[in-house]
């Protein structure tokens, strides 16, 4: 009787989901883009899949290189809508919850644009086309004058009133977008965690991958303020629980590393040797996010293949999509990172 019961509640998602990952880039493609001699080539390659439409949206073959990242991102948006309506009612809100990630990275865009004195067609490219904060509703709030009638004005009618309302009481006191982008960080991820705590009976799996996401949030805020030199208590109050990696654990790798280089060597969780290399080159912290998504990437393509009949395969296709529609994003950038082929091709692990 449970398998029946399964089989009504999730059948129609996972066969939608199976057909969306058969259409995921394979390995060789990605490669292919990796290598490419020029943009016209790297078009060519992206034409022959599910990015044809939203590359033709912005002029097809003929499309400006300033016009790419909309492209992507409107591929990211579609598959994301996908989610939501293809979920079976009685999971809706632990998919939601996941899906609000490219809300709230709509609204940090915008806020950390305008605290810079920046228009909205300086970061345009990069908005995610979806949800509550689609392309109009920033496009409109980066109107206000100032970061706190921005807030303000994202938070009208929103269900996400309580990040917003604390990522504005942080900017009135400190003026300091960053602190109140880690604010909606904050609470993003303690909603993170209780949906962690709801799947981990049913859909052990998921929470897992959910818990990777974590893990990644704390390991790049650990990088960041080792490289800026910050001490553990400048750090530990940004610490999001529920991850697979301990307080106790991070504190450890932060205490007993000097640099960013002795800090990712310590780290087992996630393999961040190649990223020391690239970043000794670059002082960039973009490769060790890369390696980190690899590892994420991995785990979610055995989820995949493994799910049956649950939740699993809709958050592991999730994760899958926006780490594609990254690296294809990070590959067409990677000169400009001043990134070595050979070095992206062993950060950039793509398995399809």
């Amino acid at each position: 009787m449970s398998g029946y019961k399964s089989a009504v509640k999730y059948g129609y998602s996972n066969a939608r989901v199976k057909a969306m990952q058969a259409r995921l880039l394979g390995q060789d493609t990605v490669r292919g883009i990796a290598s490419a001699p020029d943009m016209a080539a790297v078009l060519t390659a992206l034409f022959q899949t599910d990015y044809k439409d939203s590359i033709t949206a912005f002029g097809g073959l003929e499309i400006k290189s300033e016009l790419i990242d909309f492209a992507l991102s409107r591929e990211l948006a579609r598959a994301v809508d996908s989610l939501v309506r293809i979920a079976p009612y009685i999971e809706r809100t632990n998919v939601v919850a996941l899906v609000s990630r490219w809300d709230l990275y709509n609204v940090k865009l915008a806020i950390e644009a305008k605290d810079r004195g920046l228009r909205y067609e300086a970061f345009s490219s990069n908005v995610i086309d979806h949800g509550r904060y689609n392309a109009v509703a920033i496009k409109e709030a980066m109107e206000a004058d100032s970061v706190e009638a921005l807030i303000a004005k994202l938070m009208m009618n929103s269900r996400y009133v309580s990040a917003l309302q604390a990522a504005l009481d942080s900017y009135k006191g400190s003026h300091d977008a960053t602190e109140a982008i880690a604010r909606i960080d904050q609470w993003y991820y303690a909603m993170v965690s209780k949906t962690i705590t709801s799947l981990r009976v049913a859909h052990q799996r998921s929470a897992a991958i959910l818990k990777m996401e974590i893990d990644k949030a704390n390991l790049m805020a650990l990088l960041m303020a080792k490289r800026h030199g910050a001490d553990w208590q400048a750090v530990a109050g940004r610490i999001i629980g529920h991850g697979n990696m301990q307080a106790q654990r991070l504190e450890s790798l932060y205490q007993g590393s000097g640099t960013v280089e002795e800090l990712a060597q310590q780290v087992t969780e996630f393999n961040l040797a190649d990223g020391v290399a690239a970043f000794k080159r670059t002082g960039r912290l973009l490769p060790f996010e890369i390696a980190i998504n690899t590892g994420i990437l991995v785990e979610s393509m055995r989820m995949l293949r493994h799910s049956v009949l649950s939740l699993d395969s809709i958050i592991a296709y999730a994760f899958l999509k926006e780490i594609e529609v990254m690296t294809i994003r990070t590959l067409i950038k990677g000169r400009q990172y001043n990134i070595a082929k050979e070095e992206m091709d062993r950060l950039m692990a793509w398995r399809a």
